[in-house]
């Protein structure tokens, strides 16, 4: 479910980088939300990922 509406809160993010009404910022922050609860098999896939390994690894340190 988190999968789901993460992509597309994060499409209406990028169109919001085209259409001024939308605000870019605040989509991206919940779709960055979402896709830190989304199933743990997307985690493994990208965290071992040199520069997502270290964003993930902040956002979930500091929600503990």
């Amino acid at each position: 479910m988190f999968l789901i509406i993460s992509l597309l809160v994060f499409v209406l993010g990028t169109l919001g980088l085209y259409l001024p009404i939308l605000p870019t910022t605040v989509f991206y922050l919940i779709a960055a939300f979402c896709f830190a609860r989304s199933p743990d098999r997307l985690y493994q896939k990208w965290h071992p990922l040199r520069n997502i390994k270290n964003i993930l690894s902040n956002l979930l340190s500091s929600e503990k």
